[in-house]
């Protein structure tokens, strides 16, 4: 018998911080509709690395609203000491400060292969 435990990111996020810190990465499965139709709700999974020096455009981070919700858009602009983010299937653009940025996408499965996020040299 297979039983599988839901857990929100949030009750995570003290593991999840540590992992980065010793520079290795995590998995997660996103929930919602805001980062569609790139990463869908119960099928995908995205890996998340520790943040470089610096972030740039099309970018996922995973960052942290005020109210502490977690939540990975996608960076449209950057800024001196900001970024101004937003969902593939949203309207909303937030401006993030640089220091709510907890970690970025470095990859995700998609259909059972593995798409990287990071630049092909």
């Amino acid at each position: 018998m297979h039983n599988e435990a839901s857990v929100q990111l949030e009750q995570l996020m003290p593991l999840i911080r540590e992992r980065l810190a010793a520079g290795q990465s995590v998995r997660f499965s996103p929930r919602g509709t805001s980062m569609l139709p790139m990463l869908r709700q119960g099928v995908d999974t995205v890996e998340l690395s520790p943040v470089p020096q610096r972030l740039k455009k099309y970018d996922l981070p995973l960052y942290q609203r005020p109210d502490g919700q977690l939540v990975l858009h996608r960076i449209i602009a950057v800024k001196k000491n900001y970024y101004l983010i937003c969902g593939d299937n949203s309207m909303a653009v937030e401006k993030v400060p640089m220091e709510s940025i907890l970690a970025v996408a470095s990859g995700f499965f998609k259909d059972g292969k593995y798409v990287s996020c990071q630049d092909e040299e």
